[in-house]
């Protein structure tokens, strides 16, 4: 029988990898970083003398395909006249927004749809959608012009080329 088998005799510990306990480790913040020897040397920093960069200008805007640009335009007419025929769009509009301050109606064939004198942030859908930005001064019948601005208060439209949820707008009042 070998000595260990013997009572009262303990095997010594194993010395495999599985029983190995590293020592406990410390963190010494100062040991780990260490800074160089500046030994009198200066710092330069240089204080602020020119302007914050400028936002680019959209010709230098990236260019990405899988986000084309999309198709806005503006315009500010009055209601003096009909805006027919309009103007050719470059996109094929899905909506438009209307700010109606004159005193007239407004139809928009695009839309099949009249907007009342003094109404603004009205968008509309633009169903079948168009490529020509136009409107129509008529009064629907049995109703009147307003009675806030006149026919040469401005009228602006903006076309979009995505669908833009409707709204009612807003009624101005004096």
């Amino acid at each position: 029988m070998s000595e260990f088998g013997a009572p009262g005799k303990v095997p010594p510990v194993l010395t495999g990898t599985a029983a190995f306990i590293p020592r406990i480790q410390e963190w010494d913040p100062e040991g780990d970083i260490t800074l160089p020897d500046l030994a009198g040397a200066d710092i330069y920093a240089p204080t602020i003398v020119r302007a914050p960069p400028q936002l680019p200008r959209p010709e230098q805007h990236p260019k990405h395909a899988e986000f084309p640009p999309r198709g806005v335009r503006i315009f500010v007419d009055n209601a003096a006249s009909d805006k027919s025929p309009g103007a050719q769009l470059a996109f094929n509009a899905s909506s438009v927004q209307v700010d109606n301050y004159s005193n007239q109606w407004l139809f928009f064939p695009s839309c099949q749809r009249w907007v009342p004198p003094s109404y603004f942030g009205l968008i509309m859908p633009v169903v079948p959608g168009t490529q020509v930005a136009e409107f129509r001064v008529s009064i629907p019948t049995g109703h009147a012009a307003g009675s806030v601005g006149t026919a040469a208060s401005p009228v602006v439209t903006i076309w979009f080329e995505d669908n833009i949820t409707p709204t009612a707008g807003v009624l101005l009042t004096v």
